[in-house]
């Protein structure tokens, strides 16, 4: 039997202790479009040399657990892992960036008649996150994760239990996209926006492991860029003065089902005005950074359960 993708599971749990699974877990069933979770084993070539010119062997040195996983963005769906992603808890349906980890076992269940296969995948941590909002799309994403390692099993693991999978409706950037502010701007006429936030995380490597021994941090950074419609230079005159400006937007359409993306400070990096070819407009592409804002004791913040 050949396993479909269209019947294979995704689902996750919180751990409480990095790298170990909850012994009787109660697994979240996540949506996505996609995925590239791996259990990542690294081998080295014997340097050896034989007289016959033939290689020696090739050693497992070390393992690991990576991936990324495809969405497309539901309200409620994801808030677990934006706590990963940002390193912090939601307080009062708000979230900024922070150092606290949080990590996940993940599990992907194929489906092959009689005997199906679990690959558990501990440790997981959210890496990145990026975002595109595009006219007439649908508001889609990419999690990257990386873990400590894992195992392949054909068994259930003994207690667990799995709860359903949100039902909130997929934003499209027409419908679900609004309140746009740059630099206190609202009249802006956007194409796309896109929206990368990095943790930079590394793992740590240790003799006498198979699996990794830790996750590290790196600077919590975001980026990203705006096409907007070249209707005068309002835009184009903040990439050229070089200041610190505020970005904020609304993703959903339904009250209290929201969510505002907040960048209290960024710097726009690269502007172009061009055209996009015969009989069509012109746009002015702008890419930025965004930097630590004293206000709001961070560089991002997400609010949900927007009115």
């Amino acid at each position: 039997m050949i396993a479909n993708a269209s019947e294979v599971q995704l689902s996750y749990v919180p751990e409480t202790t990095w790298g170990t699974t909850p012994s009787t877990p109660t697994f979240q069933i996540l949506r996505f479009t996609r995925e590239s979770l791996k259990l990542l084993r690294e081998s080295v070539v014997s340097s050896e040399m034989r007289a016959d010119r033939n290689v020696t062997d090739q050693i497992l040195v070390s393992g690991g657990a990576s991936g990324g996983i495809g969405i497309e963005l539901s309200y409620g769906t994801f808030d677990d892992l934006l706590e990963s992603l940002l390193q912090n808890t939601w307080s009062t349906n708000i979230l900024k960036n922070g150092i606290t980890k949080k990590s996940f076992t993940f599990e992907k269940k194929i489906e092959l008649g009689t005997t199906d296969q679990y690959f558990r995948f501990t440790g997981m941590m959210v890496d990145s996150l990026k975002i595109s909002v595009k006219a007439k799309e649908i508001v889609s994403g990419e999690f990257s994760l990386v873990g400590k390692g894992g195992a392949l099993a054909q068994t259930p693991i003994s207690g667990a239990t799995y709860t359903n999978p949100t039902t909130e409706k997929v934003m499209s950037a027409s419908a679900d996209f609004a309140s746009l502010s740059v630099g206190g701007v609202t009249t802006l006429n956007v194409q796309g926006l896109d929206l990368e936030i990095r943790n930079s995380l590394r793992p740590v490597d240790v003799a006498g492991s198979m699996e990794r021994a830790g996750i590290g941090s790196g600077r919590f950074e975001v980026s990203g860029s705006l096409d907007v419609y070249f209707e005068s230079n309002t835009a184009y005159d903040m990439f050229l003065a070089g200041n610190a400006v505020a970005l904020s937007f609304v993703l959903g359409s339904t009250t209290l089902k929201k969510y505002r993306f907040d960048i209290g400070s960024l710097k726009f990096g690269d502007a172009e005005v061009f055209a996009e070819g015969a009989d069509g407009d012109m746009m002015c592409r702008m890419s930025f950074n965004g930097i630590y804002n004293s206000g709001d004791a961070a560089t991002l913040k997400i609010t949900r359960a927007v009115a």
